[in-house]
Formats: structure tokens, C-alpha cells, sequence
């Protein structure tokens, strides 16, 4: 299994996960199937192989894999040969076959397209960390690492693909196609991580916590594009209907407030937003929208109750504050500040324009470094009692 295959893999899940997402599948581990069934297509292969090749995806244990292979046994989805100990799809899945190799096929084309587009796009950029022979491996990587519990010190061919990534959202039509290809990749990674964390808590029998940050609360309250919010929406809803506990650290309601503060003695002062900024999206934000929450017509002494407000009406509860001082001689901190001076001054030569205020730096460290300490003591993110999603 090469990485560019794995990527059709990603998106074929992505595409089986939506055309499902209202069915009656209540087992996790099926939304695997386009990769399974893809894999056995041709003919018996051994225990030992299927464990090879799924161990590509660098996403599951062997542990995960017996519980994925004995759900499709059960669902007489594949059958086992306990002789020779191989496993071949069962005789009655030719149509389930043909189904998943149009699907397939139908994403390799697709794939193709944008790969192309990519190279290109990167090649106008003057993105020459990346060797493009090797994109697809490129990409997959700084993708199952946004994922990591442990985040490793950037690369700079991850700088290469946060470049193009951010060029595209003002791009043309191929570009911000070649943004929902990204998303559906992730997505399918999403659906592998999940079968993981489905398989911990089978046996853990409880789900962790979701801590949400800033720029993720921002977009619940209309401060982004229409696209964002309505992606955002989507997951935030899936963990509630998911049933678990969506809470907020105190560091992040106080940023927030601060953010609020700091658009609103802008906006009082008359001085200049950039376009794309969070506060320009707290500006121009859809009035449409009855979840935005309009800064302009808070008084700044009703800032705290009204946030607070919208909180609770989205169901999100203020947990305790980290508990961590905040230390510039820190080599993660030196890490952080690196980043964001890096990505500001390549987006500026290609147009886009952000704030990174040294508050959102320290708030960054803050969290990172507490989820290192104290949470992230296991060795899968499923096996801990909390998740910081941004």
C-alpha cells in the first residue's frame, strides 16, 4: 500500500461516511469498508498480510485491527478461513464490490485532478521543501499529525503545505476544491481515529471530555466565513449528539473577552482591520445568522454575561483554568513564536493577512503545555480523559 494510495483510501471513507451518515449503521468499525473490502477484493489473504498493510495507515494497532476484521466477520461481510488462518469477502458481496471500485476509481480521478493543481499551485508559491514525487506522502503525514498527542517540532515542508493550504482560501474555483479534497482526507482519518477510540471504549466503557479553543468558539459565534461556521456547526453537533461533554478551559473564555475588548477599542479608535483577520470576521460577520454573536452592539461591561450566555445556550460549560505559568525561556514556547513569525511573513508575500498577538502565542503554550504534562500520559489519544480539539 504506497501513500498515494492510502490518500484514495482516506477519501473513499470520506465519501462512504457521507452517503451512510444517516443510515442505521450503528457499528463504527464498518465504516471501514471501502478499505477492507478493497483490500480483499481479489482474492484470500492472510492474517498476517491485512495486518501489514493496514498498519500503513500508521493509524491502528494489531489490537484494533482483530475487533475491525471480527465486526465485518460477524456482519458476514468477510469470512474467515481458520485452517490457513485468511480471510476473502464472502460470496454474496459481489455487489458490494463493484460498488466500492467504481468509488474507488471515482477518487482516483478525482485525485489525479488536484494533484496536478497542487504541484502547480506549490511550484507559484516557491513551496521547494517539498519533493512533489513524494506529495502524497508529504501531505498524509502533516495530516495524521495534526492528530498526534505529542506535536513534533514543524517541519519545512510543513511549512510548505500551510502556505498553499492558506493560499487557497481567497484562490480560484480549483483551489478551494483542492481545500474540500484536503478536508475529506482528513475527515477519513477522523473516521480511523474513531474506530480506534470506539475500540478503547468498548472495553473503558466511558468517553473523554472535549475542551474546545478559541478560534473553534469564534466560529460558533459567526466569526468566519459562512463555510467555517457551517463545518464547525457540523462538528460540533456530532459531539453532542455523540453525547459527550463539551466544556472550555477559563484561559480561553478570558481570551476570548480579550479578544472582544481588543476589536471593540479598535473599532472605537477607527483603525484599520486587515481582511481575514479574526477581528475583520467579528466586523463583517453574517447578520443572517441567528448563532453570530454581534461585538458591535454589546456594551464592553456586558462582554463577560454574554458570552457566558451563549455558552450555556450551546450547551458549553467553563472549566477550571491551567494551571501553568507561562515561560518564554521554554524551548516549545521559542517553538510556537517561530511558527507564527514564519507563516506570517510567507502569507504576507502572498497577500494574507492575520493577527498574532502575543496573547494568542501565550495562550497556545499555555495549552500545549498542559496537555503534554498532565493529560497526554497515555500512548493513544483514545486512552485519555480529555481531548483538546481546535
Amino acid at each position: 500500500m504506497e501513500y498515494y494510495q492510502i490518500i484514495i483510501y482516506m477519501l473513499a471513507l470520506s465519501e462512504f461516511f457521507k452517503n451512510n451518515i444517516d443510515s442505521d449503521r450503528k457499528d463504527t468499525f464498518l465504516l471501514l469498508e471501502p478499505i477492507i473490502i478493497d483490500i480483499l477484493k481479489s482474492s484470500p489473504l492472510s492474517y498476517e498480510y491485512i495486518i501489514q498493510e493496514l498498519n500503513k495507515l500508521k493509524l491502528l494497532n494489531e489490537e484494533n485491527i482483530i475487533t475491525i476484521l471480527g465486526s465485518f466477520k460477524s456482519m458476514k461481510i468477510i469470512e474467515h478461513n481458520q485452517d490457513n488462518d485468511s480471510y476473502c469477502l464472502a460470496k454474496n458481496m459481489e455487489y458490494i464490490k463493484n460498488r466500492n471500485e467504481k468509488l474507488i476509481e471515482n477518487k482516483k480521478d478525482g485525485w489525479n485532478r488536484i494533484r496536478n493543481y497542487i504541484i502547480n499551485k506549490m511550484d507559484k508559491l516557491n513551496c521547494k521543501n517539498i519533493d512533489t514525487f513524494y506529495l502524497e506522502e508529504h501531505l498524509y503525514n502533516f495530516l495524521i499529525s495534526l492528530f498526534e498527542d505529542e506535536k513534533n517540532e514543524i517541519k519545512d515542508e510543513d511549512i510548505d503545505i500551510m502556505i498553499f493550504l492558506e493560499a487557497c482560501i481567497d484562490s480560484e474555483k480549483d483551489g478551494k476544491k483542492s481545500l474540500e479534497f484536503i478536508k475529506d482526507i482528513l475527515l477519513g482519518i477522523g473516521i480511523v481515529n474513531s474506530v480506534k477510540i470506539e475500540h478503547k471504549e468498548l472495553k473503558k466503557g466511558k468517553l473523554p471530555t472535549i475542551y474546545l479553543d478559541n478560534i473553534f468558539i469564534g466560529n460558533l459565534l459567526g466569526w468566519c466565513s459562512n463555510i467555517h461556521f457551517r463545518d464547525c456547526m457540523n462538528i460540533f453537533q456530532q459531539l453532542k449528539n455523540s453525547k459527550l461533554s463539551i466544556k472550555i478551559h477559563e484561559d480561553t473564555f478570558n481570551i476570548i473577552i480579550e479578544s472582544m475588548k481588543k476589536y471593540k477599542n479598535m473599532r472605537n479608535n477607527k483603525k484599520e482591520i486587515k481582511v481575514n483577520s479574526f477581528f475583520h470576521f467579528m466586523q463583517f460577520c453574517d447578520k443572517n445568522n441567528k448563532q453570530m454573536l454581534n461585538v458591535d452592539t454589546v456594551n464592553t461591561n456586558l462582554f463577560y454575561d454574554t458570552l457566558k450566555n451563549k455558552l450555556n445556550e450551546l450547551d458549553i460549560n467553563i472549566d477550571r483554568k491551567v494551571n501553568i505559568d507561562i515561560d518564554k525561556s521554554d524551548s516549545l514556547y521559542s517553538n510556537i513564536e517561530k511558527s507564527r513569525k514564519e507563516i506570517k511573513e510567507r502569507k504576507e508575500k502572498i497577500e494574507i493577512f492575520y493577527d498574532l498577538p502575543e496573547e494568542q502565542t501565550n495562550y497556545d503554550y499555555l495549552i500545549l503545555r498542559n496537555y503534554h504534562e498532565y493529560s497526554n500520559k497515555e500512548d493513544l489519544i483514545c486512552d485519555i480523559p480529555e481531548i483538546f480539539l481546535t
